[in-house]
């Protein structure tokens, strides 16, 4: 009926509009230190706790370019997965066209059904400004192991710490302080879906920062 779907018109654009004014504009958007002025994805902080050092952030949709690795350990996963994106951007694209890094380094981890099983990385590059909506998107890549994809605006919980820390034995306590944080304080996220952020090459002493990321439903 032409009442019905009026009114689901009026819902879809309102939503439209909603989602239009949570999302950052990247050129109006003030980057963070940490992404030492490359491109980063934009993000809005809707709650911080100081004291804490965590911050609920909700995250623009936006283009990534990814490649999944399976195995154990973490380290091995960032090292294999950085290596195909950054042949990516070095021109192993389908215009053979070099694309600037962009930060941070995501690594999702999706675990195996067991503990001793193997879990499932997936390694991402942010696509820079250039290639965003309404931009048109980069190249696809001519390795198969390699693919663009487009992640939905999301909310997170975010604690970030400095220094290095490449392995398990070093995120596995940031990883728990945050999952501790989200319980006492009664927010729900997704369980068993751990993602991280590293901003530094490894030749960055300083000034180096990490994020241990849950999203929150």
């Amino acid at each position: 009926d032409y009442r019905l779907t009026m009114m689901r018109t009026v819902a879809l654009v309102l939503a439209l509009c909603a989602v239009a004014a949570v999302a950052q504009d990247p050129s109006t958007w003030s980057k963070p230190w940490f992404c030492h002025r490359l491109d980063c994805p934009p993000y809005n902080v809707t709650a911080s706790n100081e004291t804490a050092g965590i911050e609920i952030r909700e995250y623009s949709a936006g283009l990534w370019v990814s490649t999944n690795w399976t195995g154990v350990r973490i380290d091995d996963a960032d090292n294999v997965g950085f290596n195909r994106l950054f042949e990516y951007i070095s021109g192993a694209n389908e215009q053979k066209m070099k694309i600037d890094m962009t930060s941070p380094v995501r690594t999702e981890v999706i675990p195996g059904a067991g503990p001793f099983c193997e879990s499932t990385f997936v390694i991402s590059f942010y696509v820079p400004y250039a290639f965003q909506a309404p931009n048109a998107p980069p190249p696809q890549p001519t390795s198969d192991l390699v693919y663009l994809r487009s992640l939905p605006a999301l909310k997170y919980a975010v604690y970030g710490f400095p220094g290095f820390a490449m392995t398990w034995d070093k995120l596995l306590p940031n990883f728990l302080y945050l999952d501790d944080y989200l319980l006492e304080h009664n927010i729900k996220s997704i369980p068993n879906r751990q993602v991280v952020a590293g901003y530094d090459p490894p030749f960055r002493l300083r000034n180096r920062w990490n994020e241990v990321n849950a999203i929150v439903l």
